[in-house]
C-alpha cells in the first residue's frame, strides 16, 4: 500500500509539473514565435497523455516539440524587414542605404547570439525576414497607379483634327505653344514634315498618340529620366520629358522655330 501511495504521489507531481510547463509555454506565445505542431489531451487524474483534439473538463492544451523561443524574433525577423522594406521602395538613396544598415544589424545580432551560446542566425527567422521584405518590394514594383511613366501615358491631349501633319504635331506639343497640354520633343528630318499622323479621335491619351506616330511614321517615343529620381514604388521619374525620334539621319533636321515663325505669319495674314 505504501509503495502504491508513493507511486501515486509521483504521478501527481508529474501532472502538476506538466501543467506548470503548459502554462509557461502558453504565456510565451508571441505572434510568429511558436508553431502549433499538434494537440494533446492531458488527463489530470492519472497523468496519461492521449493524442487528439482538446475536450472539456480537466483537459489542457499542450504544445508538442514547439519551436525554440530563440528561433524567431518579433523585432529582428518581423518588424525590422517590414520597416526596411518600406524604406527600400521609397527612394534610390534609401535603396542603397538599407542593405548596409541591415547587414550591420545582423552582425550585431549574430554577436549577441554567440554570447548566449546560440546559433549566429536562425534559419527560420532569416527565411521569414526575406519573405516579408521580398513581398513588400514585389508589391511596390507591381503597383501601377503610383508609376510616374504610366501617369504621363494616361494624360489626354486634344487636337483640332484627327489628321495632323508631323510638323504641326511637333509645334502643338512643343514649349512654343502656350496652350499645349503635354510637352513632347520631336527630332526628324525636314523632309518628313508633311507626313500625316491619323489619330483615333481628336482627344487621345499620350499612349494612343505614340502608337499612332509609330504606326504612321515609324518613330518611337521614350521618356528620359534621372537616376537620382528612381524608386521602386514610382519607377522612373521622367524628369527630362518625352522624346520622339526615329532612325539616325544625316539630312537637315526639322527647324521648329522656323516653322513657328511661318505659322504665325500665315495665321496673321
Amino acid at each position: 500500500m505504501r509503495c502504491h501511495g508513493v507511486a501515486r504521489a509521483q504521478r501527481k507531481c508529474c501532472v502538476l509539473e506538466r501543467r506548470r510547463v503548459i502554462r509557461r509555454r502558453l504565456s510565451l506565445l508571441w505572434p510568429c514565435r511558436h508553431v502549433l505542431s499538434c494537440w494533446t489531451r492531458v488527463w489530470g487524474g492519472d497523468g496519461e497523455v492521449e493524442p487528439g483534439w482538446p475536450i472539456n473538463g480537466n483537459a489542457a492544451i499542450a504544445l508538442i516539440r514547439p519551436m525554440s523561443r530563440h528561433t524567431i524574433s518579433l523585432g529582428f525577423d518581423v518588424v525590422l524587414p517590414i520597416v526596411l522594406g518600406i524604406l527600400f521602395v521609397l527612394n534610390i538613396m534609401l535603396m542603397v542605404l538599407v542593405p548596409i544598415v541591415w547587414i550591420a544589424l545582423l552582425s550585431v545580432r549574430a554577436n549577441s547570439r554567440r554570447d548566449r551560446q546560440l546559433s549566429p542566425l536562425p534559419i527560420a527567422g532569416c527565411l521569414l525576414s526575406v519573405l516579408l521584405f521580398g513581398t513588400i518590394v514585389f508589391a511596390a514594383a507591381s503597383y501601377e497607379p503610383t508609376k510616374t511613366k504610366l501617369q504621363h501615358l494616361s494624360r489626354e491631349i486634344t487636337f483640332p483634327t484627327q489628321d495632323v501633319e508631323l510638323a504641326e504635331l511637333a509645334f502643338l506639343t512643343s514649349r512654343l505653344n502656350e496652350s499645349r497640354q503635354f510637352t513632347i520633343r520631336f527630332s526628324f528630318p525636314d523632309a518628313d514634315r508633311h507626313k500625316t499622323v491619323r489619330l483615333p479621335e481628336t482627344t487621345v491619351t499620350v499612349k494612343q498618340l505614340l502608337d499612332a506616330i509609330e504606326r504612321d511614321t515609324g518613330m518611337t517615343g521614350r521618356f528620359h529620366s534621372c537616376g537620382n529620381g528612381y524608386s521602386v514604388l514610382q519607377g522612373e521619374d521622367c524628369g527630362f520629358g518625352l522624346y520622339v525620334n526615329g532612325k539616325y539621319f544625316t539630312n537637315e533636321e526639322f527647324d521648329l522655330f522656323a516653322y513657328a515663325d511661318d505659322r504665325f505669319k500665315r495665321l496673321s495674314e
